[in-house]
């Protein structure tokens, strides 16, 4: 059986210095093997990825990173505004989002 991931990650509030200081280190030193790895193993995998919410480091930090993905990975990332997400709901069922995403679930504020 095949899956594809449709990702949605709520990025408000994000910055370079909210990671960890190993997260960090890790990313400068071993940016492209991370991105390597994710490529070689779990190719395939992602259909789509939603950053909504997205603050400016989001972008910038996005120029940086997909100069080292593979143009098909990078086409099914999408940065995502307040104003834009209606692009989720070919995705996704009302019924499956948050009422923070326009859907008709609670918020989730309790994760594990």
């Amino acid at each position: 059986q095949v899956e594809q991931w449709v990702t949605i990650m709520d990025v408000e509030g994000f910055s370079l210095f909210s990671l960890p200081l190993g997260v960090t280190v890790s990313y400068n030193l071993g940016r492209k093997e991370a991105v390597n790895h994710l490529e070689t193993h779990y190719r395939g995998r992602l259909y789509r990825l939603y950053l909504v919410n997205s603050p400016s480091a989001v972008w910038l930090s996005w120029k940086i990173v997909k100069q080292f993905l593979e143009d098909s990975t990078v086409d099914k990332v999408d940065i995502v505004s307040d104003n834009k997400i209606k692009k989720l709901y070919k995705h996704a069922h009302l019924s499956q989002l948050e009422k923070k995403f326009g859907g008709t679930q609670e918020n989730k504020t309790v994760f594990w």
